[in-house]
């Protein structure tokens, strides 16, 4: 059963520009003749100013414990890159066509995160970089893989986290993506509710729950996208699956 978990990083995906500089050819040597003074040379021109980077910055506004508000994250993002000559177009998406598009690795700019589903490691690492249907962060380098199967293998700690280590320094040295923030859990409940809970997985359990009612109202950060549990990653989504 795939669960949700309110720590953990956040995704941010880093845009970068190659600049090409061109060579001008070395001027060829005059011949040895007398030729006529010179003209004085026009005086030139002001280079114009170069084109600004301009890229787009995609995102859904579903909060989550690692990215609260993300509408005014982007908007921030977007007013402190335009302080260094980067032009950055918001587009915000429906959450579960966010998600696809993401996961397909259709956008390269984007604001997301990821609660854990179980406490372990390949929760994160094989999902996120050793998981062929996940190219979020584009194409997968075999080293990387090689390393995180290897470590999923294995039930010693201290050798799976010799694996892991070798995994943290290839994620710096291909800098596939920054983590950036950790945050934690918003759960609340009415004074009334008995067996209230937060759990540190993002799974509360509805049925240990009473409010003295025949009906329970829970608030989340939007609809579940399908009831086809099996497939599903979404947060909000897998809360509902949960309670089946």
């Amino acid at each position: 059963m795939k669960r949700r978990s309110l720590v953990l990083f956040s995704i941010l995906l880093v845009a970068s520009l190659a600049l090409a500089a061109c060579a001008q050819p070395a001027p060829t040597q005059a011949p040895a003749t007398e030729a006529p003074a010179a003209t004085e040379a026009p005086a030139a021109t002001e280079a114009p100013a170069k084109n600004p980077l301009k890229i787009t910055l995609s995102y859904r506004v579903v909060d989550r414990a690692y990215l609260p508000s993300p509408d005014k994250v982007a908007q921030e993002i977007q007013a402190q890159l335009a302080e260094v000559g980067i032009e950055v177009t918001l587009e915000e998406m429906e959450s579960a066509a966010f998600i696809d598009a993401t996961a397909a690795g259709q956008r390269g700019f984007y604001l997301l995160g990821w609660n854990a589903d179980y406490p372990d490691a390949t929760n994160f690492y094989d999902y996120h970089f050793a998981n062929s249907n996940n190219l979020q962060f584009g194409n997968l380098y075999p080293d990387m893989v090689a390393e995180i199967q290897a470590a999923a293998k294995l039930a010693d700690p201290d050798e799976r986290q010799a694996h892991y280590d070798n995994v943290n320094q290839m994620l710096k040295d291909y800098l596939m993506m920054i983590p950036v923030a950790n945050g934690g859990s918003a759960t609340v409940f009415g004074a009334n509710v008995e067996g209230a809970h937060s759990s540190p997985l993002g799974n509360e359990i509805f049925s240990v729950m009473s409010n003295g009612k025949d009906s329970f109202v829970w608030m989340q950060n939007g609809e579940p996208a399908a009831l086809w549990c099996s497939d599903e990653t979404d947060g909000e989504t897998l809360r509902a699956c949960e309670q089946m």
